[in-house]
């Protein structure tokens, strides 16, 4: 029968036998971490590079259409055009009066303080990007918040694919203008028939 001094000393003598297998999972872990932040590097710093349009104190930049291609994946940007030429139409802002990098309208500085990025997939990654926003010179209290990316990996690199917003409340961008979309189809055509030539009375002939 061992004594415990015995026990005690055949524990420790078995100690590293346990300890190896413990720290190759750890270096197993801390690799898988090291491979998986590789892969979203580039689709954080292609979000970063979105936010360098608003380095200046001059409120949002007016980004048009062929900076637009660059960042958002060809379905959004096509849904981004039509919810446009919809505002247009009907003379009434929606979804696109908005900028769509801050769901904002004016500002005067605008401040990325934090960037999480993560990868679903090979083409899919998700993004956190916290943004404060001053309203003046001096501002001392910002707002604070935080918007959802989804993106997608294509042939000209990643894109925007979806935006979603701080609360779970508010709909995405895509299913903003979605929205649109439909009450616009659902929004009677006014009726500008007498608007036309010829097709008003002629007093003067009475």
């Amino acid at each position: 029968m061992q004594t415990m001094p015995e026990k005690k000393n055949g524990l420790l003598r078995q100690l590293p036998y346990l300890l190896i297998p413990l720290a190759m999972l750890g270096l197993f872990l801390a690799a898988s971490l090291s491979n998986r932040e590789d892969a979203a590097a580039p689709a954080r710093a292609f979000v970063a590079g979105i936010y360098e349009h608003y380095s200046t104190d001059n409120g949002p930049p007016n980004l048009p259409d062929a900076t637009l291609t660059t960042l958002m994946s060809d379905e959004l940007l096509a849904l981004w055009q039509q919810g446009q030429a919809l505002s247009q139409q009907f003379n009434e802002p929606n979804a696109t009066s908005y900028d769509p990098f801050c769901l904002c309208q004016e500002y005067w500085q605008l401040r990325v303080t934090d960037i999480i990025t993560r990868m679903i997939d090979t083409t899919h990654a998700e993004a956190d990007v916290s943004v404060a926003l001053s309203f003046g010179e001096g501002d001392a209290h910002p707002l604070v918040y935080r918007l959802g990316y989804r993106l997608i990996a294509t042939e000209d690199g990643w894109r925007v694919d979806d935006i979603l917003a701080p609360t779970n409340q508010t709909p995405s961008l895509r299913a903003r203008i979605s929205d649109d979309i439909v009450s616009a189809a659902e929004t009677p055509q006014s009726d500008d028939d007498d608007a036309l030539p010829g097709n008003q009375g002629d007093d003067s002939l009475n």
